[in-house]
């Protein structure tokens, strides 16, 4: 039912109609901007893009305490699918920084996750966040921390979730492409370190 709100919500041919009205009423679509949200999106994969030395697709076989960083991260093993830029081939490791609910942490990459990452030097992702879960042909990210990075892990489409205001939602297609653009900057660049959705920590 998700994939066919994502096709109607990005104006595409979706692959079956509504069964009836709770299939496409979204609970608060009308309340945002969303021609700014694909903006911001657009501009974040942009940033991504331009400052990764390594950009590839992938499915995380391990994952593990990042010891590194006081058990604050974790270390996922990535075997490659499909290299988008850069030379690696096999597997790459990276490290992902947990994510915080309540007093709570969470790891955002399990095993069997299918991954977009964008890597800098010495295999760091860009941003502390720079990568997204694939499924159904785009790339997910989701904006808060409550919710999980794979969009239809424990969540009611109908009821829950606004597939454009909770995720950001990018065809792959568009990712290759940003990719592939000429770029200015570099991985090196000096940032904040982030919140696992993008805001500075505190």
């Amino acid at each position: 039912m998700w994939i066919w709100m994502l096709s109607a919500a990005l104006g595409q041919q979706a692959p079956a109609p509504p069964a009836g009205p709770e299939d496409i009423v979204l609970p608060y679509a009308q309340a945002v901007d969303t021609e700014a949200l694909r903006a911001a999106d657009r501009a974040q994969l942009a940033r991504f893009a331009s400052r990764a030395e390594l950009v590839v697709v992938g499915n995380v076989i391990a994952t593990r305490p990042d010891t590194q960083t006081a058990n604050q991260a974790q270390i996922v093993t990535l075997f490659i699918e499909e290299r988008i830029r850069g030379e690696a081939i096999g597997m790459v490791e990276f490290s992902v920084p947990l994510v915080y609910i309540e007093g709570e942490t969470r790891p955002p990459v399990i095993e069997g996750y299918r991954l977009l990452v964008f890597l800098g030097s010495a295999n760091a992702l860009v941003d502390d966040v720079g990568l997204y879960y694939i499924e159904a042909g785009h790339a997910w990210r989701n904006r808060r921390d409550e919710l999980f990075l794979r969009p239809s892990a424990d969540r009611d489409w109908v009821d829950s979730i606004d597939p454009i205001v909770d995720y950001v939602v990018i065809p792959l297609a568009e990712v290759r492409a940003a990719v592939a653009a000429p770029t200015s900057g570099s991985a090196d660049t000096p940032r904040k370190r982030r919140r696992w959705f993008g805001r500075d920590r505190d």
